[in-house]
C-alpha cells in the first residue's frame, strides 16, 4: 500500500483542533513521573549496531541539553536545594554561581504542562527544552550534594532531583542521571608556598565531597595551567580508583565498604534505590570524563585495569548482574576475579551509561580495547564529540578552516559506533558543544554528522552565567541580564538547535535529515530574521514480525499494531520558520495508513506528526515549507531522502572497516602493560592524519613523562631548589611551542 498526505494545516483546522484538545487533556491529566515508557537496548541486525527501543521496539531518538541545576562550586551561600524553594518560585539568580537555577515556575501554580509559558523569561526550563524539540536531558548530579557526609545520602537533594525528573516527565523529557565531575573536585588543596609561575593554580571544577579528597600531600598546582597534569587531582583520582580507605571514608554509614570508591558505588545505589520503578529515568552515566591520574601515560592499561573494572562494579552492585564471578568478600582492594557485592536494587530495566577516559576528546577516538565488559544487556556508550573544540589540531592552534585532523566531522562518530558495537553497547553522544561565535562552521557539521549517524545527543549546556556570544550554552546570560534566570534564545543556537527530527521510529530508521534555515538577518538585541528554506526528509523501512523469517531487532516486537506509531516532532521556532502552521507542507509516502496520519499542535506553535506503518515495504516524511522554491518538486518516495540515504550507507561503511580494523589489531585482546602498547595504537589509528599530529603526539608522551618526573621531584624537594623547567623545550623533538598551546576549555 501506498498513500501519500500533504497536509495544509489551514485547510483541515477542525480536525487538528479536535485532535490537539484531546492531545493537551491527555498529558495534563494523566502524564506523570512513571509515564514514559522503559527503554531499553537491543541489536538491529539491519543497521549492525545496538539501538536504543522503548517497549514496543521503537526506536528512540534522543536530542536534548545538559543540565547542571546547583552542581558546581558549592556550597557558595547555600543556594536552596530544597523542593519547597522551586514550588512555584524560581530563585533570584546570582553570578557567582556557574548557572542559573533551573526551575518550572508554573508548575508550583497549577498550570498545566503543556500550557505553560516558554518565553524566554518564564522560568520554565522544562516546558521550554520541549519547546526547543528535545526529549531528553543529561542532569548533571554533584556526589558532593548526594553525600556531603561519610556514608549520609541526603534524602533532601534527592527529592530535589526527583522533582526535575517530574518536570522533564511531564514534558515528554527522559532523564539521564549523570555522576558529574570535572577534575574530580573543587577541593583540592591550595598551595602553601610559591611555585615557579609556569606551576599555575588550579581549582578544580566539581565532583567528589572534600572528606573524599586525598591529593597525597601535594598542592593544585598545573603546569602551564593544564588541569589532566595537575598531580593533586591525579593523586586524588589514584586513590579513588584504587578504592583507599581515608580517615573520612572509613566511616562507613549507609556505603556499601569503607573505601572512596565504595562511597561512590553507594552514592549511585541512593540514586537507583529512589528510581528503580520510575521509567521517566532513562538511566544512570556512571562518571563524567574520567581523568587517567598518574596512568596518564598508560592509557590502554587505565582502561583495562581502572576505569572498565569501575563501570562492572557499579553495574554489579545495581543490578545484581554477577558476570560469571563469585562475589567478593571484600572490597579493598578492588578486585578483577570476583564481583562486586549485590546490593539488592536489581535495578534491570535502567540503562547504564559509561564513558571512555576524558582524552578521547583530543583525539576522536578513545584509547582503550574495547571489548564486552558486563553480561548486562541495557548498556550504552557515552563518549563526547569535541572535534576542532579540544582535537590535537586545536592543541596545535591549527584553525579549523586549514586543518586536517580530525580528518572529518564523521570520524568522532564513525570510531564511537564502532567501540560501541565491539562492546555490545549502543550509542549516545553526552556532550558536544562550541561557543555560538563557531556555530556557522563547528556546530552546523556536529549536527549534521549526528544525523548522518543516527547518533542521539545533549548538547553542552542549556543554560549558564556566562552566556551570551561567548558561552556555550542555548541562552543570553550578557550583563544586560544581571539578576534573572537568563535572556533571550541565541539565534545561531535556534537555527542550528530546533531542529524537526524523530522521536519514535517503527521499523529500520535508513536516514533522516534536517537542513537549518538561512538566516537572513539579525538585530543589534539578537532577534534573528530566518529564510522559509529549511527541510526535513526521513526514510525507514518496517517488516512485521509475522512476515519475517527472523527477528529483526532481538528482543524488540515488530507485531502491526494501531498505537505503533512513528513521532516527528516540529519545533515552534521551525514552524515559524517555514511561514507558520499554515504553510507547513509535510508528505508521507510509501507503507503507511492514511487514516493514522495526525498532526497535532501544542500550545506554544509546534507540532506533533504521528503515523502508523501498514503492512510490510518502506515509508518516507518530506517536511518543507509552502513558500520555499523547493516546495515546488514533486513529493514522492523516490526523491525524498535520497542523498540522506547514500550519506548513512557511506557512514555505515565506514563503521565496518572500523570494526575491522580493530578486530585485526592485536592490541585488542592484549593485556600487557608497555608504553609500545599506547604508542603502536596511536600510530595505527592516526596513520592517515597528517604527519605533525603523530610527531606532535610521540613529543608530546616525552614531554610530559620528564615535565611528571621533574615535578615529582620539585614537590619533594626543598623550597631552595628548583628544577629548570625551561629547559623542557629545549629537548630534541620537543616543539617549542607546546606549552602554551594547550587545548581550550568549556566556558561553564
Amino acid at each position: 500500500v501506498s498513500t501519500q498526505s500533504t497536509w495544509g494545516l489551514h485547510s483541515a483546522m477542525k480536525g487538528v483542533i479536535v485532535r490537539f484538545v484531546l492531545f493537551a487533556l491527555f498529558f495534563s491529566s494523566v502524564f506523570a513521573v512513571s509515564s514514559l515508557p522503559w527503554a531499553r537496548t537491543v541489536f538491529s541486525v539491519e543497521a549492525n549496531r545496538y539501538i536504543i527501543v522503548d517497549e514496543k521496539g521503537r526506536e528512540i531518538i534522543l536530542r536534548g541539553a545538559n543540565v547542571e541545576n546547583e552542581l558546581r562550586e558549592w556550597p557558595k551561600d547555600s543556594r536552596p536545594i530544597d523542593p519547597a524553594a522551586y514550588d512555584g518560585i524560581c530563585p533570584k539568580n546570582d553570578a557567582k554561581y556557574s548557572e542559573p537555577p533551573i526551575c518550572e515556575l508554573d508548575a508550583g501554580r497549577g498550570v498545566p504542562p503543556l500550557n505553560r509559558s516558554t518565553a524566554w523569561n518564564s522560568s520554565n526550563d522544562f516546558s521550554q527544552m520541549r519547546a526547543w524539540g528535545f526529549n531528553a536531558i543529561r542532569l548533571c548530579i554533584s556526589w558532593e550534594q548526594l553525600e556531603p557526609t561519610p556514608g549520609v545520602y541526603s534524602t533532601q537533594y534527592l527529592d530535589r532531583v526527583e522533582q526535575m525528573v517530574g518536570w522533564a516527565a511531564e514534558q515528554g523529557i527522559y532523564t539521564i542521571l549523570d555522576m558529574h565531575e570535572d577534575w574530580y573536585t573543587h577541593w583540592l588543596p591550595v598551595p602553601a608556598r610559591e611555585y615557579p609561575p609556569y606551576l599555575t593554580f588550579s581549582y578544580g571544577q566539581d565532583g567528589a565531597p572534600s572528606w573524599a579528597v586525598d591529593a597525597n600531600g601535594y598542592p593544585s598546582l598545573a603546569p602551564f595551567s593544564f588541569d589532566p597534569l595537575n598531580p593533586a587531582m591525579m593523586s586524588a583520582f589514584d586513590a579513588f580508583y584504587n578504592n583507599k580507605i581515608t580517615a573520612n571514608s572509613s566511616i562507613v554509614g549507609e556505603a556499601p565498604g569503607p573505601g572512596l570508591q565504595d562511597h561512590f558505588i553507594g552514592a549511585i545505589a541512593a540514586l537507583a534505590r529512589r528510581f528503580v520503578n520510575c521509567s521517566a529515568v532513562l538511566g544512570f552515566e556512571i562518571l563524567n570524563e574520567p581523568q587517567l591520574g598518574s596512568m596518564v601515560l598508560h592509557m590502554l592499561d587505565f582502561s583495562a585495569q581502572h576505569l572498565y573494572p569501575l563501570y562492572s562494579r557499579v553495574i554489579q552492585a545495581i543490578t545484581g548482574t554477577r558476570d560469571g564471578l563469585p562475589t567478593c568478600t571484600s572490597t579493598v582492594p578492588p578486585r578483577l576475579d570476583c564481583s562486586y557485592p549485590d546490593l539488592g536494587i536489581h535495578d534491570t530495566r535502567h540503562l547504564m551509561m559509561f564513558e571512555p577516559s576524558a582524552i578521547r576528546n583530543q583525539f576522536d577516538f578513545a584509547l582503550q580495547r574495547s571489548k564486552p565488559f558486563t553480561d548486562y544487556p541495557n548498556i550504552v556508550y557515552t563518549p563526547h564529540a569535541y572535534t576542532h573544540v579540544f582535537t590535537l589540531d586545536r592543541v596545535l592552534k591549527i584553525p579549523v578552516n586549514s586543518s586536517h585532523y580530525p580528518p572529518s566531522y564523521d570520524f568522532a562518530f564513525e570510531t564511537a559506533h564502532a567501540e560501541a558495537l565491539m562492546m555490545r553497547a549502543a550509542l549516545l553522544i553526552t556532550e558536544y558543544g562550541v561557543s555560538p561565535d563557531q556555530d556557522g562552521y563547528v556546530l552546523v557539521n556536529m549536527t549534521r554528522a549526528q544525523e548522518t549517524s543516527r547518533t542521539g545527543s545533549t548538547v553542552w549546556s542549556w543554560k549558564s552565567n556566562g552566556g551570551g556570544d561567548n558561552g556555550w550554552c542555548l541562552y543570553d546570560q550578557s550583563p544586560s541580564y544581571p539578576d534573572v534566570q537568563n535572556g533571550p534564545e541565541i539565534a545561531s543556537r535556534i537555527q542550528y538547535l530546533a531542529r524537526i527530527a524523530p522521536r519514535f521510529v517503527v521499523g529500520h530508521l535508513h536516514a533522516y535529515s534536517y537542513t537549518p534555515p538561512t538566516m537572513i538577518s539579525k538585530s543589534a538585541n539578537g532577534t534573528a530574521q530566518f529564510g522559509t528554506d529549511a527541510k526535513f526528509v526521513l526514510r525507514a523501512s518496517y517488516v512485521p514480525s509475522s512476515s519475517s523469517s527472523s527477528s529483526s531487532r532481538k528482543g524488540a516486537s515488530n507485531d502491526a499494531d494501531d498505537s505503533l506509531l512513528t513521532e516527528i516532532i516540529m519545533p515552534a521556532a521551525v514552524v515559524w520558520s517555514l511561514g507558520g502552521a499554515a504553510h507547513v507542507d509535510v508528505s508521507v509516502t510509501g507503507a503507511v495508513d492514511p487514516a493514522s496520519i495526525q498532526m497535532l499542535q501544542y500550545p506554544d506553535g509546534s507540532q506533533l506528526l504521528t503515523f502508523a506503518p501498514n503492512g510490510a515495504g518502506e515509508y518516507s516524511v518530506l517536511v518543507q515549507s509552502k513558500l520555499s522554491s523547493s516546495a515546488s518538486v514533486t513529493h514522492s518516495r523516490s526523491l525524498a531522502g535520497e542523498s540522506a540515504v547514500a550519506d548513512a550507507l557511506a557512514f555505515d561503511r565506514s563503521v565496518a572497516r572500523r570494526v575491522e580494523s580493530l578486530k585485526a589489531t592485536s592490541l585488542t585482546g592484549a593485556n600487557t602493560d608497555s608504553d609500545s602498547d599506547d604508542e603502536a595504537f596511536v600510530a595505527s589509528m592516526l596513520r592517515d592524519a597528517p604527519s605533525e599530529i603523530l610527531v606532535a603526539y610521540e613529543a608530546s608522551r616525552k614531554f610530559i613523562g620528564t615535565l611528571l618526573a621533574d615535578i615529582a621531584d620539585w614537590f619533594g624537594s626543598p623550597v631552595s631548589r628548583r628544577p629548570n623547567f625551561a629547559t623542557l623545550f629545549g629537548k630534541p623533538g620537543v616543539p617549542q611551542h607546546l606549552g602554551a598551546a594547550l587545548p581550550p576549555t568549556k566556558r561553564r
